[in-house]
């Protein structure tokens, strides 16, 4: 998670993440959707579990941590 939270801040720094938002709380909430995905997957034999997981982390990217995003 360490690195995931490195990246997100870097970005913040970079002016091209919002700053607001706490990069340690969502990298860990990164990891829980990509490993609920996995787990799921594997599971049910089925990978869209993880898809989902990995479309829902692009549209919290898209809508909290853009820029452009409101003040939460």
């Amino acid at each position: 998670m360490a690195k995931i939270s490195e990246v997100i801040t870097q970005g913040q720094e970079n002016g091209e993440l919002n700053e607001k938002p706490d990069a340690e709380e969502y990298a860990s909430l990164f990891v829980m959707n990509i490993e609920g995905g996995i787990l799921l997957s594997k599971t049910t034999g089925d990978e869209k579990f993880l898809h989902l997981a990995l479309d829902h982390i692009l549209k919290i990217i898209d809508t909290e941590l853009a820029t452009t995003s409101p003040e939460k």
